[in-house]
């Protein structure tokens, strides 16, 4: 059902250093950079041949990313499958027993994304966005 990985996110106190970190290992500057308003973010996408690399620094001190950075620091903050169709996706899991942590939404660019619950996934942090989103 998950065959494609999207995405990894690395969270970070300061979004330019973050940028200057994968500017350096990849040799590539950032394709997309913006303000991820339902985390209380900023994220820099770096388009990599095989997979996307997402660097997220948070704006609102008293955001989720600014509370997931004080209780876990920088580094990595979850992963995205890409899947054809979201809500499809999300029902066909939770036929086979992993519940959504939420409804799908659109949240950066016009990603749409549905977080899987971290207690059906070992704890690690993963989300669903479509496939192609750019």
């Amino acid at each position: 059902m998950l065959t494609h990985l999207h995405h990894l996110a690395f969270a970070v106190h300061d979004l330019e250093q973050g940028i200057a970190l994968f500017r350096r290992l990849s040799g590539r500057e950032p394709a997309h950079r913006g303000p991820v308003t339902t985390r209380g973010a900023e994220v820099a996408v770096f388009k990599l041949d095989n997979v996307n690399i997402e660097v997220v620094a948070p704006t609102d001190p008293d955001g989720s990313l600014a509370r997931h950075l004080a209780h876990n620091g920088e580094g990595f903050f979850h992963l995205a499958f890409g899947v054809d169709d979201v809500p499809a996706t999300a029902s066909a899991l939770e036929h086979q027993g992993v519940r959504m942590q939420s409804e799908p939404y659109v949240a950066f660019r016009d990603w749409e994304i549905a977080y899987l619950r971290a207690e059906d996934t070992g704890g690690i942090p993963m989300h669903l966005i479509r496939r192609d989103a750019d």
